[in-house]
């Protein structure tokens, strides 16, 4: 900033000035908890600031868990909502299950006081893990795995439908194999044209239809010598196809 005043030295100074606050209540035995943060942001140009609740709630001896954040934000009076929930269940013995649900509306932004990958958007998550963990001859630890993602902007373009299985194999040596397979359908990018300088959405782009693969292998890391393989294959429907190959050694 010193070196730019002294190449314009008629511009107007200004200075950024932040403002964090957050109070927390434990509950529950101090297991869970409820919350409130405000965070805020302005200078000469602009004032931003965020207020949000939150809290997280483990009921059942921890195995279910409820999560959630209400957040308002606030950017030179232009009013933005976004919300995150989640909840998942743990059985001890067979098998997990978990629900995520997010929105935020298109004036819904965290640019100036942290960090939003993007807003105008609604996505709902389940996913689903059956496992076996009672350790065997050469089996230890073994799950299978099944996710849906769907995201979709308010205007309902669709942006994500995705389906992935997931396998996790480690065994007696505590070497571990997992393996993905995944298949998108086709849906849209509306930001991938987007003009960061003008802030101007350009035209929305069509991802056709894909799938693909992945298996990793790796040692037990807790040797003083240990190391992973990893390979992934993944096409689409216009022909294209992307493969890669990783050996790390520890």
């Amino acid at each position: 900033e010193n070196t730019f005043h002294k190449k314009f030295p008629g511009a107007k100074k200004h200075i950024n000035n932040y403002f964090v606050t957050r109070f927390k209540k434990d509950i529950l035995r101090g297991n869970s908890y409820y919350g409130v943060m405000s965070s805020n942001m302005n200078n000469s140009f602009s004032n931003s600031n965020n207020i949000s609740l939150d809290g997280t709630f483990f009921l059942i001896n921890n195995q279910l868990e409820i999560s959630s954040q209400l957040v308002q934000s606030n950017n030179n009076g232009v009013i933005g909502t976004g919300f995150y929930g989640f909840i998942s269940y743990h059985d001890p013995k067979y098998f997990n299950i978990l629900i995520e649900s997010d929105y935020y509306d298109k004036n819904f932004t965290l640019a100036n006081t942290g960090f939003l990958p993007r807003n105008n958007l609604i996505k709902n998550l389940v996913k689903l893990i059956l496992r076996k963990q009672t350790p065997g001859d050469i089996i230890r630890y073994t799950s299978f795995g099944i996710e849906y993602n769907q995201e979709k902007s308010l205007n309902n373009l669709l942006l994500a439908n995705e389906i992935q299985f997931e396998y996790n194999l480690q065994f007696t040596n505590y070497w571990r194999l997992i393996s993905y397979y995944y298949h998108n359908t086709e849906h849209y990018d509306d930001l991938l044209t987007y003009d960061y300088d003008d802030g101007k959405i350009g035209p929305i782009a069509k991802i056709p239809k894909s799938n693909g693969y992945s298996f990793n292998l790796s040692s037990d890391d807790s040797k003083s010598f240990s190391g992973n393989i990893s390979y992934g294959s993944g096409s689409s429907e216009f022909g294209d196809r992307k493969n890669i190959f990783l050996c790390d050694l520890v």
